[in-house]
């Protein structure tokens, strides 16, 4: 489930959430984004990152086109609510 607070009208989601939007933007599933935590941070889950491991991951996600790291056998997050 989507974490978000509303501030002065403008709805704030925590960097974990920002990641799952950035994520399904490029069309990447659950998994391929485990890898990456995995081959790059030596970790499975983003709550495993710390703070600053979690912005450099939501900061990389941001300069990727749609098209970069895609693998299109893998099913893209579709329902952020349940990922």
């Amino acid at each position: 489930m989507l974490s978000w607070k509303l501030i002065a009208g403008v709805i704030e989601l925590s960097d974990s959430d920002r990641i799952l939007v950035e994520m399904r933007r490029l069309g990447w599933s659950i998994a391929q984004g485990r890898q990456y935590l995995q081959d790059y941070y030596g970790k499975r889950s983003r709550s495993e990152l710390t703070c600053d491991e979690l912005k450099e991951f939501l900061s990389y996600l941001t300069t990727l086109e749609p098209a970069t790291y895609h693998n299109l056998n893998a099913e893209p997050i579709t329902d952020l609510e349940n990922s």
